[in-house]
């Protein structure tokens, strides 16, 4: 709307003949920028025009320039500014001695100010005084008179400022102040160890909105997962957030003992309070394992004759389960001599003998014995070939082929259930029986005798030598050896 308003009281045709320069303008609004056009009435052609514009409080000139429909296409005038001591803007336009605005009535400038937020929205003064013009001839008119235009000033647009609430989290956003309705530039995502945001709330709008908003940071603590490898371990609290405590609880057991705790891959058990291990502040999941070490090996018989091996060392002193070694061969009689031990080094290759359908409960030991054995361990699963690694052994299973148990070479497989010309598949904890190539590699079966001395330490039995007469297990007398035991020269001989 454009307002003009005069507090003159001249009549309209003094007005058109009088030298002046009015302002016209829309209404203006708080917080914004605004418009003051400078119109000028000239009877005639001038070259030079100047005027001082007084503003009301509050409102803050900005800048101003000339508008060209009433200037002679070629000529550029030189507009100057100064702002006064009082407050007040005084313009001064010149140019050539031949620069004129024709004479008549519209405008001649654009003057931009800012209308502080604070002003109070009503009708105010806008002032133009101590106007005067030269004409191209010399000639000098004025206005002597103070011209009051009322310029009404509206309610405009207030700022909104949005804030930010960081939910506990450390630092501070600095607040947005923008227009109401203006685009709003969100921050980035905030961070804080430990947890998961989720966003604002209320949610940031795209617009600012009127009176503002204040937003809170939404968080969800980090929370992990304690994961046990194997048994013997108990947890409390397994699902922790971040920073919480976790207690790590060791069972007990009768038959092994705790060997080393594993968590996170770090051997803990040294660090343990009696079977407890406490971790505090957790920050990632946790990976338990316990280590057990066995107090005792239990070993269930399941045939008259077990080919056994063992991690441990094993101590048969007190048990009914017999354990034998092979400490020699008699290449005469193709037979392995079976000593009995009781003191059993870890993976030492054995014979056991005990009750079929019977569970025998072997404690550990700690031995130094060692033994020249013939029998060779086998703690894990896998393929046994048919020779030593070294290639100069030959390597037999234990079987039971035609009711006759005994040491069988895996060279002559078709006589091995299972066997292959590659090897043959032996369980874990079982033994087998190495002999040197020179002396068994043409041997399909070798038998076995025992010699039933108890030894712990070294002792080799030559069989080589044994002869006299031959008896059955009934103590009879006969001429050579017959299929199961045989009695010669006080020792057991199983055919």
């Amino acid at each position: 709307m454009l307002c003009l308003f005069s507090k003159g009281a001249e009549t309209e045709t003094t007005l058109m003949d009088a030298y002046q320069i009015y302002v016209t303008a829309e209404n203006g609004k708080t917080g914004s920028t605004a418009e003051l056009v400078l119109n000028m009435k000239n009877r005639t052609a001038i070259n030079t025009w100047r005027c001082t514009l007084v503003l009301p409080n509050g409102v803050e000139f900005r800048e101003v320039s000339l508008l060209y429909d009433r200037i002679p296409d070629g000529y550029n005038p030189n507009l100057q500014t100064q702002r006064n001591n009082d407050g007040t803007i005084s313009f001064i336009c010149s140019g050539e001695e031949t620069y004129s605005i024709a004479g008549g009535d519209g405008a001649v400038a654009v003057v931009t100010v800012f209308i502080d937020k604070t002003v109070v929205p009503k009708d105010y003064d806008v002032t133009i005084k101590g106007t005067s013009f030269i004409e191209p001839g010399g000639g000098m008119p004025s206005d002597p008179k103070e011209r009051v235009w009322t310029w009404t000033i509206e309610k405009g647009v207030e700022d909104g400022t949005l804030t930010f609430d960081l939910g506990g989290a450390p630092g501070e956003y600095a607040p947005i102040t923008e227009p109401v309705g203006e685009a709003i530039d969100a921050p980035e995502d905030p961070e804080w160890e430990g947890h998961k945001f989720l966003g604002w709330y209320p949610a940031i709008p795209d617009v600012m909105p009127q009176g503002g908003l204040t937003v809170t940071a939404q968080w969800e603590i980090l929370k992990f997962n304690v994961f046990v490898d194997g048994d013997g371990v108990q947890v409390e609290n397994s699902e922790p957030e971040w920073g919480g405590t976790v207690v790590i609880f060791v069972e007990s057991f009768p038959d092994r003992v705790l060997e080393a705790l594993f968590v996170n891959q770090l051997d803990v058990k040294d660090m343990m309070e009696g079977n407890t291990y406490t971790i505090n502040n957790v920050q990632s999941d946790i990976y338990v394992k316990a280590i057990f070490k066995s107090t005792s090996e239990t070993i269930t018989i399941t045939q008259d004759y077990t080919p056994f091996s063992s991690e441990y060392d094993l101590n048969f002193n007190d048990s009914d389960l017999k354990a034998y070694i092979a400490s020699g061969f008699n290449k005469a009689t193709n037979q392995a001599v079976l000593v009995r031990v009781t003191d059993v080094p870890a993976k030492t290759g054995v014979l056991l003998i005990g009750k079929v359908g019977e569970t025998y409960t072997i404690p550990l030991g700690q031995t130094s014995s060692y033994y020249v054995n013939l029998f060779k361990p086998f703690v894990e699963e896998g393929w046994l070939n048919p020779y030593g690694d070294d290639g100069a052994s030959v390597n037999f299973v234990f079987s039971v082929l035609n009711d006759e148990p005994g040491f069988y070479s895996i060279l002559f497989n078709e006589n091995i259930p299972d066997a292959t010309p590659n090897g043959y598949r032996l369980p874990a904890n079982s033994a087998y029986l190495q002999l040197p190539r020179e002396f068994a590699e043409a041997a399909v079966k070798i038998g076995f005798i025992f010699e039933e001395d108890v030894i712990d330490g070294i002792n080799n039995v030559d069989a080589s030598k044994a002869d006299g007469f031959i008896y059955n297990i009934a103590g009879q007398r006969i001429q050579k050896m017959q299929k199961g035991i045989n009695i010669m020269n006080g020792k057991k001989i199983l055919k």
